[in-house]
């Protein structure tokens, strides 16, 4: 268990994040992540970064500033509780995954700037 500041090399260097596969971004505050985010970014720039965010405005930025992969909390919880939703409304289980998959892809390619 380590306790510092994620955002500074130091301690990501500590971390060992030039041995790492990837980089998981799971911050409490956006301002946390998006530091993090930049600095791995900067010293790492072929790591991949996978990073939760609040919403759609932060995935892009945190895009901009060179996240690979981004999961928007509320985008998820929604595509989660609406899954369950038609499922318990009596939708066949496989027909509720390919819509909400559908939904979670164009969500994917709207917060890149790619219009579905």
């Amino acid at each position: 268990v380590y306790l510092g500041d994620a955002s500074h090399v130091e301690m990501l260097n500590h971390l060992g994040l030039e041995r790492a596969s990837a980089l998981v971004v799971t911050m409490n505050t956006s301002e946390a992540a998006t530091k993090v985010v930049q600095t791995a970014r900067k010293n790492w720039p072929s790591l991949p970064i996978f990073a939760r965010v609040r919403d759609e405005n932060h995935a892009r930025e945190l895009i901009a500033l060179g996240a690979d992969h981004v999961t928007p909390e509320t985008t998820e919880a929604s595509l989660q509780l609406s899954q369950a939703v038609l499922i318990g409304v009596g939708l066949p289980e496989e027909v509720a995954e390919a819509v909400t998959r559908a939904r979670r892809e164009a969500a994917q390619l709207r917060v890149r700037g790619i219009d579905a």
